[in-house]
């Protein structure tokens, strides 16, 4: 089961040993490794932190709205 998976992903963290596995949630990489590869096409194209990656890969996206304060006018 998946419980049994992350207990022996967890376990092998606390015998320096390094393990591979494919994932496609972040969410379960975050709890299961330290550090994180990232595969495209076959090639190994990024690795670190999920914070590294994060920094490094996400593009800052701004939006800034104006809205009418329709109770304004009524003040």
């Amino acid at each position: 089961t998946r419980r049994d998976l992350w207990r022996l992903i967890s376990s092998t963290q606390l015998n320096d040993r390094t393990l591979f596995f494919t994932s496609s949630s972040i969410e379960e990489c975050e709890q299961l490794a330290e550090r994180y590869g990232v595969i495209s096409q076959g090639r190994l194209v990024a690795i670190g932190t999920v914070e590294a990656l994060r920094v490094r890969h996400t593009r800052l996206c701004i939006l800034q709205l104006e809205v009418e304060d329709k109770y304004a006018k009524q003040r």
